[in-house]
């Protein structure tokens, strides 16, 4: 699956090269927050939030994957290559910010040890490759030129900065990421580039475990579900939670996380299988607490646009997911009022270290599959 990773200028684009591993940081609007002291309670859960949502992105990201890299200070991509490892923790890590550490309970009201610009936490190996590797990169802009890129479905924002926050690494689909391929090519008319970049040894760095720690039951956070997907669905880090997501969801050709869709909104998961050049569509919106009437309905508004836009207004060819802890009657029945599409209810379950997705029926109890 092709991924962009934007990093913040040329001279940091060259480390990375030199040295072979890609790194992702803190957004830097919390470093002067975590220099004067303890958190508050509400800037805490705010870090904790952003650092969950990172996680979501950087499981995406398997071996052999193929990675674009955008500089932001020249907005220029680069590419292609490839990643050797997924992405891992740095030894060098203070403690506090290990990814079993990144907890509410055990960070409030303690003084977190200050980050610079150069503390990339999270890192990946990288290398050239073999073929399509290019010494000269592109205009960042000339994709938004490309009005018929992926018919609709657009991962890459219609400017490089969210409202909200920077978004480091991306999901490109793989129709995207041809054309980013083709750009390179236009713009580097001789060729391949004749040298490599050699990926960097991390042998002494840790899996990031994600934080799932339940709370009476509940996952504290979506972005840690979505998390524990991406990292399963393809090229699993459990082929316990694959087995179990492949039985819920079905196989994935590819998958991505918080995919934009109409005025932009974004699904949480969207993804599809693609067999005999056929390829049948999956969305999961995944809800923490309770489902609502709300939840279904944003579910089935995806469906259908996807249905229009991608399928020919073929419903059969798209699925829905809402998984929620619990489901009230109001879903159940809108649910029946809307047999014509494939929609489905899961239920979750976690425990300590893993998710257990379990397909909803009235008065249905969630297997024990796995769970110690």
């Amino acid at each position: 699956m092709p991924h962009i990773i934007s990093v913040d200028d040329k001279s940091t684009f060259l480390q990375f090269l030199s040295e072979g591993y890609i790194g992702v940081r803190l957004p830097q609007k919390y470093y002067r927050d975590i220099k004067e002291g303890a958190l508050s309670v509400k800037k805490l859960n705010a870090l904790l939030a952003t650092i969950y949502d990172i996680f979501a992105d950087l499981k995406r990201v398997k071996v052999d994957d193929e990675i674009f890299i955008h500089v932001k200070g020249e907005q220029k991509i680069f590419g292609v290559f490839r990643a050797s490892s997924i992405f891992l923790e740095s030894p060098d890590i203070p403690e506090e910010y290990r990814s079993n550490n990144l907890l509410k309970e055990k960070l409030v009201n303690k003084k977190l040890s200050p980050l610079s610009k150069s503390d990339f936490l999270w890192q990946i190996s990288i290398k050239s490759d073999e073929s399509l590797y290019f010494d000269e990169g592109f205009d960042a802009n000339e994709v938004f030129k490309l009005k018929d890129l992926c018919k609709g479905i657009w991962t890459i924002p219609e400017r490089w900065k969210y409202e909200d926050k920077e978004k480091t690494v991306r999901p490109l689909l793989p129709d995207e990421g041809e054309k980013l391929i083709e750009l390179l090519r236009k713009n580097n008319p001789k060729g391949p580039s004749n040298s490599s970049v050699f990926p960097k040894n991390m042998s002494n760095f840790k899996k990031i475990e994600l934080p799932l720690a339940p709370i009476n039951g509940i996952v504290r956070d979506e972005k840690l579900m979505e998390a524990w997907i991406m990292a399963n669905a393809i090229k699993p880090e459990d082929l316990k939670a694959h087995e179990n997501i492949k039985n819920i969801f079905g196989d994935f050709s590819f998958i991505g996380n918080t995919i934009r869709s109409f005025y932009i909104k974004f699904m949480d998961v969207f993804g599809y299988m693609e067999k005999n050049n056929c390829r049948t569509y999956k969305i999961i919106e995944l809800k923490t607490k309770e489902a609502s009437l709300e939840h279904i309905r944003q579910l089935v508004k995806y469906v259908t646009w996807i249905a229009e836009f991608l399928c020919g207004n073929d419903l059969n060819k798209v699925y829905g997911f809402l998984c929620a802890k619990e489901f009230p009657n109001t879903v159940l029945n809108f649910l029946n009022e809307h047999r014509l599409m494939n929609l489905e209810l899961v239920r979750y379950a976690p425990s300590d270290k893993r998710l257990i997705f379990q397909k909803f029926t009235p008065n249905s109890e969630l297997s024990t599959f796995f769970r110690n």
